[in-house]
């Protein structure tokens, strides 16, 4: 599968560690050398067949690589979560959400219902734009029309 991004090191890591269960790290790094393919069509096709969440500014000082303008893809596939800086056009990592209970039906229910209170805080976004947009374009018509009427007085006065 052809995907047009990399991998951090970070991110491989990650894999090696949260898929693989890998925890030396000469043996990660070892295994990351001899897979390093699979990570990468594995990922890629998390992204592809994940749901983007989020895709903005990156607000996160937990990067200090990451710059104030790096735009972030945020992806959920199941139970996971993958992060994509756009402008380098590289996955900076993975993780699985996991709530500490030894419940995969709660980590589920958990993303479902959090899914929908962003789903809900989108359509808000959307439906506020919308209104922002309609109420700039009658405030420049009005002053288009303030403007028309003041040329109208101006002449009005010259021809007094």
């Amino acid at each position: 599968m052809a995907n047009n991004f990399s991998l951090s090191q970070h991110a491989k890591e990650r894999y090696a560690e949260r898929i693989k269960d890998l925890e030396d790290k000469s043996t990660i790094a070892v295994w990351i050398t001899q897979n390093e393919q699979k990570i990468i069509d594995d990922v890629a096709k998390m992204v592809e067949y994940g749901e983007l969440l989020y895709s903005g500014v990156s607000t996160s000082a937990a990067q200090p690589q990451s710059n104030a303008n790096d735009i972030v893809d945020i992806y959920l596939n199941g139970l996971w979560v993958v992060i994509l800086n756009k402008n380098k056009n590289q996955v900076i990592t993975l993780y699985p959400i996991d709530l500490g209970i030894n419940d995969e039906e709660m980590n589920k229910i958990f993303t479902q219902r959090l899914k929908a209170k962003i789903e809900e805080a989108n359509s808000y976004y959307e439906e506020v734009k919308k209104s922002v947009f309609k109420q700039r374009e009658e405030l420049k018509d009005q002053i288009t029309e303030n403007e028309n009427a003041i040329a109208n007085y101006k002449k009005l006065i010259q021809g007094l």
